[in-house]
């Protein structure tokens, strides 16, 4: 009787860091897998989160992984003193000023099996589906709320504090015409640099900002962005947006 080989990709989970919009404060999460560096051994664990205010220099609350927990992969702060935490399992989960964390939950889950089907990518290194994506806050009725928005115009977000997320449909389109807003005016402002030097791999790579902003350029038909877009499409050999084009041809 024949057996299947089952064919499986290493995920590392290097430590990591963020800092507040405006500095005060600061996190980071380190795993004792990292002490010879982020790509020695896969699937680190073990991790432990320290959020500091740095006007002070004291650590305000620290968080120690649990065995049911997935490892922290980002790390996204605001001026208010919460942190929002990606995992591994592309869960997210807020901690509030005093370090107490809401239950994680699926981004992924959100996203209905259609959309699953035509804009995922299945892979033996797990599902891809955050490429190109924008993260942010946008605040409705006087509440907090952390958004992921999918290249292709899905909305997932969280209120803070408290972690849970929404699907009111006020709120969803309040994020994207926040975010269309954002988009225009950074086209008017762009400042015909399309290159960052990568820290990792000290190679040039098109700036995020610029393959983010070109999904929302081409489903809202933002005219002014047009000439960014064509540009940005002629400067793809930077060995990582080779893809970009075949991701816009889907929406």
């Amino acid at each position: 009787m024949a057996t299947g080989i089952a064919l499986a990709t290493d995920r590392f989970y290097g430590d990591t860091s963020g800092k507040s919009p405006s500095g005060e404060y600061t996190a980071e999460a380190k795993s004792p897998a990292n002490k010879d560096g982020n790509w020695k051994h896969p699937f680190q664990e073990d991790f432990t989160i320290t959020f500091k205010n740095t006007k002070s220099g004291k650590t305000l609350w620290t968080w120690h992984q649990q065995k049911d927990d997935a490892s922290p992969v980002d790390l996204i702060l605001t001026d208010d003193g919460y942190l929002v935490m990606q995992d591994a399992f592309d869960q997210y989960r807020v901690f509030g000023t005093n370090g107490v964390s809401s239950k994680p939950v699926s981004a992924f889950a959100s996203i209905p099996k259609k959309e699953q089907e035509r804009f995922t990518d299945w892979t033996t290194a797990g599902v891809m589906w955050q490429q190109y994506s924008r993260k942010g806050f946008y605040t409705h009725a006087e509440t907090t709320l952390f958004y992921l928005r999918t290249y292709w115009g899905h909305i997932f977000a969280i209120s803070l504090p408290d972690g849970k997320e929404t699907k009111k449909k006020d709120v969803l389109t309040g994020i994207e015409a926040q975010v269309v807003k954002e988009t225009r005016a950074w086209i008017k402002g762009f400042d015909s640099q399309f290159f960052f030097k990568c820290p990792d791999c000290a190679g040039n790579h098109v700036k995020p900002e610029i393959t983010e902003g070109l999904f929302i350029i081409k489903k809202h038909k933002i005219p002014e962005g047009k000439a960014i877009t064509e540009k940005t499409l002629k400067k793809m050999d930077d060995s990582r947006n080779s893809d970009l084009k075949g991701y816009l041809d889907r929406l």
